[in-house]
């Protein structure tokens, strides 16, 4: 049906901004402050070759962190480092991160490979008590009938 009136940010899911060395780190904080809002329902956000520092690493995990449905960020072939990158892992565990061609270490790298095992489905802490699960937010505590 028609869209609500005055609420495009609705309807959009995907948003290539890709070699577009002009966003600088004002349009990632921009980008940040609309994912903040409820109707924001990127799923997502392509990054790539935008020439992105290393400031743009803070702003980048606030949008990671904002935007609830963001399933994939693609940040390749920027100038992102091992701080920006482990920041944006940092923030959000959902979120499909791909960052080739930007000057990490390769153990910042595994790291994103890492996450995004664990995201696709893949359980690694088969050996961690239950109990230390930071989950979606339910406690086990109750999970079973009454």
């Amino acid at each position: 049906g028609p869209l609500p009136r005055g609420e495009p940010m609705a309807a959009l899911v995907e948003l290539d901004l890709s070699y577009n060395a002009h966003i600088g780190v004002a349009g990632v904080k921009a980008l940040a402050r609309a994912a903040a809002h409820a109707r924001f329902n990127l799923e997502q956000l392509g990054l790539r070759g935008c020439e992105l520092e290393p400031d743009a690493g803070a702003p980048l995990a606030l949008l990671v962190g904002s935007a609830r449905r963001l399933a994939q960020l693609d940040v390749r072939d920027n100038a992102l480092d091992d701080g920006a990158v482990s920041a944006i892992i940092e923030a959000s565990s959902q979120t499909a991160l791909l960052v080739d061609g930007n000057p990490i270490s390769a153990r910042v790298f595994q790291l994103v490979a890492l996450v995004q095992m664990r995201a696709a489905g893949f359980a690694f802490d088969a050996h961690q008590p239950a109990t230390g699960k930071s989950g979606s937010g339910s406690s086990s505590y109750g999970s079973g009938s009454p």
